[in-house]
């Protein structure tokens, strides 16, 4: 004959109350763990909706950043820049400069600025129009790709500072 065990005793001893009490709290602990899901979920939804902000607030800031250097840039490579245009590309990043200043390091404020004193000193004058040489193009871009570098680190997209390479083809633009 096969030994009792805990179960067959407490049935044995309770009857039909130990099973309806069994069934009790095994429904009580099913609500208490759905609960308790629930409430993590709506944790891990909060924080993944600030992650979620805060990424899309930088994307917006850095954005806003790189909007006067590619706008000019454009201009003074193919030679259409006129007066107004760099009038409102030093307004720009100034606004830029004070942006970056605000919410990001020290080392995309400084990359940023290597940018700007590329450009600045390197734009060059043909009857009224501004332009840059390919080379100064050449040489802000390589500064922009560090910007953008350290940008996506700042951001959360990469770890690593060094993951944009780009080759600048001698034939790739005027």
């Amino acid at each position: 004959m096969e030994e009792p065990t805990i179960i067959d005793y407490v049935f044995s001893q309770f009857g039909g109350a130990a099973a309806i009490i069994s069934a009790c709290f095994a429904f009580l602990a099913g609500i208490m763990s759905k609960r308790i899901l629930q409430k993590e979920v709506k944790s891990l939804e909060k924080k993944l909706n600030e992650d979620r902000s805060k990424y899309e607030m930088k994307m917006k800031q850095y954005t806003i950043c790189v909007n006067p250097v590619t706008s000019i840039l454009g201009k003074l490579l193919y030679k259409t820049a006129r007066a107004e245009d760099l009038a409102n590309y030093e307004a720009d990043r100034m606004e830029a400069i004070a942006l970056l200043g605000f919410f990001s390091s020290k080392y995309a404020v400084e990359s940023y600025m290597r940018i700007i004193e590329t450009i600045n000193g390197s734009i060059e004058k043909e009857n009224s129009l501004y332009f840059i040489s390919k080379n100064n193009f050449n040489k802000t871009a390589r500064h922009a790709i560090e910007f953008i570098s350290i940008a996506r680190k700042d951001i959360g997209i990469t770890d690593d500072e060094n993951t944009i390479l780009y080759e600048f083809e001698s034939n790739a633009a005027p």
